[in-house]
C-alpha cells in the first residue's frame, strides 16, 4: 500500500472531493494525530501546529525519522495533515477538521514551484546540471539541488510535492478537500 502522505495526494490531484476521514489513516497515524492534539489541548490551544510534531518526537526538516523511513508515522500525519484544527466533542472524542491544501515550501511563489518541479523532474530522468540537455527541462540549477543525493523515493516525493504547490490549492485557496478525523485520547 502505497504511504498514506503520496496515497492521499494522488487521490486529490485526481479529483477525489470526498472527505479525507479515520479510513485514510493508519492505527499508528491515528495514535500520532491523538498525540498532537493532546500536546496542543496542554498548551492551550485548539489547533496543532508544526511545533507539535517536533514535541512528540517528530523532525523539524519534515524529513522521515531515519529509523522509521517513509513509514514514520509522525512524518506521514505532519506530510499529510500538517496545521489542523480541532474541537472537543461530548463523550470525550475529539474532531479533527482542516482542509487539504499545500503550503509552499520550495518557494514563495507559484513560479519557483513550477522551476523545482522541472528540475527535480529532470533530475529524476537522469539529467545534471551542466549536462546535455538539463538546462533545457529545468531551466534552472537552483532548484534542483533540493533533489540531489535523495532516494528516488524521496525524489518523487519532493516532484508530487512541487506539483501540489505550482498546480494546487493553496491555504485560503481553492476547493481543497475537507478533513474530518474522529479521535480519542
Amino acid at each position: 500500500m502505497a504511504d498514506t502522505n503520496a496515497r492521499i495526494f494522488g487521490q486529490v490531484v485526481m479529483g477525489r472531493a470526498a472527505p479525507i476521514t479515520n479510513n485514510d489513516f493508519t492505527a499508528d497515524e491515528l495514535v500520532v494525530i491523538s498525540q498532537l492534539v493532546e500536546t496542543a489541548k496542554k498548551a492551550g490551544r485548539n489547533f496543532v501546529g508544526y511545533s507539535d510534531y517536533t514535541a512528540i518526537g517528530g523532525q523539524a526538516s519534515f524529513q522521515p525519522a531515519e529509523s522509521a523511513g517513509s513509514a514514520d508515522p509522525i512524518y506521514q500525519v505532519q506530510t499529510t495533515l500538517g496545521r489542523f484544527n480541532f474541537e472537543n466533542l461530548q463523550g470525550g472524542s475529539t474532531r479533527v477538521t482542516d482542509t487539504y491544501n499545500f503550503n509552499p515550501i520550495y518557494g514563495d511563489t507559484r513560479q519557483d514551484s513550477q522551476l523545482t518541479l522541472r528540475a527535480t523532474m529532470a533530475y529524476m530522468l537522469g539529467f545534471r546540471p551542466g549536462g546535455a540537455g538539463y538546462s533545457a527541462i529545468a531551466g534552472t540549477d537552483r532548484a534542483v539541488r533540493s533533489a540531489q543525493g535523495k532516494s528516488l523515493r524521496e525524489t518523487a516525493y519532493n516532484f508530487a510535492r512541487a506539483y501540489g504547490e505550482a498546480y494546487g490549492p493553496r491555504e485560503d485557496e481553492g476547493q481543497g478537500v475537507p478533513v474530518e478525523v474522529f479521535v480519542r485520547p
